[in-house]
């Protein structure tokens, strides 16, 4: 799991029975999802670092990549999913999600949504998550395919969740796989 947190994911994977990597690059993150790892009595390799440096696992030696709500954060998505494909066995999965573009041009006043940005605006959004400020690299759902078929990655599935506001989705999931070409 590329971006674990607090290490939800990664526990849920290693009690399904999956030999689990995490990487996350705060310290205090994986010191919670190690924790939580103890708690549940699951062995998952914790790993301190940035999501594109994978370098210490072994290429075409996973099966599945998981990424939940992380990327988003990722100023060069090229690099990350070069980093995966790398690591994937051929026809291996990549499962992520980012913010959904739409999502990110709005702003809730009091009168509802209100469109402040372009769809269109590459320039990072700032964003407060769990008391904490985050820039968040917005992408056009045409940017996103492109880079993920420049990377080698095919995608099979693509959902757009609703958010607390039911006309616009909240989120982008895409399920995509290491082409075997």
């Amino acid at each position: 799991e590329l971006g674990c947190g607090a290490g939800q994911a990664a526990v849920a994977f290693a009690r399904m029975g999956a030999r689990t990597i995490a990487v996350d690059s705060s310290p205090e993150m994986l010191a919670a999802a190690r924790r939580r790892a103890e708690s549940a009595t699951v062995g998952i390799d914790f790993r301190l670092g940035d999501l594109s440096e994978l370098a210490f696992v072994p290429a075409e030696s996973i099966d599945l990549v998981f990424c939940g709500a992380t990327i988003d954060y990722v100023e060069d998505l090229g690099r990350v999913l070069r980093s995966v494909h790398r690591v994937l066995r051929p026809s291996g999965a990549f499962v992520f999600s980012l913010e959904h573009p739409i999502a990110l041009c709005l702003e809730t006043g009091p009168g509802g949504p209100a469109l402040v940005r372009s769809y269109a605006d590459p320039s990072p959004v700032k964003v407060e998550r769990h008391g904490e400020a985050f820039l968040v690299y917005p992408r056009t759902l045409s940017d996103v395919v492109a880079t993920l078929a420049r990377a080698g990655f095919r995608v099979e599935a693509l959902a757009e969740p609703a958010g607390t506001d039911s006309r616009v989705p909240a989120a982008t999931v895409w399920r995509t796989r290491k082409d075997g070409r």
